[in-house]
């Protein structure tokens, strides 16, 4: 170790504090990278609208948020078709087994918070029956 702490020795700052070190990965999270593309005049019409409507908002701000949000739109559509799938794969057995830990579970809560178990209900009755 260093005489001072404080020194940087190979790339390392000795003796540094956690701030240090979560300030440098903060920084390193941060970097952006400067890419080109060509999109149509009237979408970028809509960027430059949605630009001027946020106060301090950059056109690369806004194409980051749409583009973050789409990802996201994306990624729980995904997340939705595999559980979808999931469950349409199931056996009836274990959507029998699943009921089964279902009426466990709640009758555990109902257990523990001192509370009597609900009636059994189906669905019609949770929806509000519709005649």
């Amino acid at each position: 170790m260093p005489d001072r702490p404080w020194e940087v020795r190979g790339g390392l700052q000795w003796g540094s504090s956690p701030t240090v070190h979560m300030k440098s990965m903060i920084e390193s999270m941060s970097t952006k990278a400067r890419v080109t593309v060509t999109i149509s005049q009237g979408l970028l019409a809509r960027i430059d609208r949605a630009a001027r409507n946020r106060e301090g908002a950059s056109r690369s701000s806004i194409i980051e948020e749409w583009l973050r949000s789409a990802a996201e739109h994306q990624a729980r559509r995904a997340l939705d078709e595999a559980i979808a799938d999931y469950y349409d794969g199931m056996t009836a057995e274990e959507r029998d087994e699943g009921a089964e830990w279902a009426r466990f579970s709640t009758a555990s809560f109902a257990v523990r918070e001192g509370a009597e178990p609900g009636p059994k209900r189906g669905l019609a009755q949770k929806r509000g029956a519709r005649s």
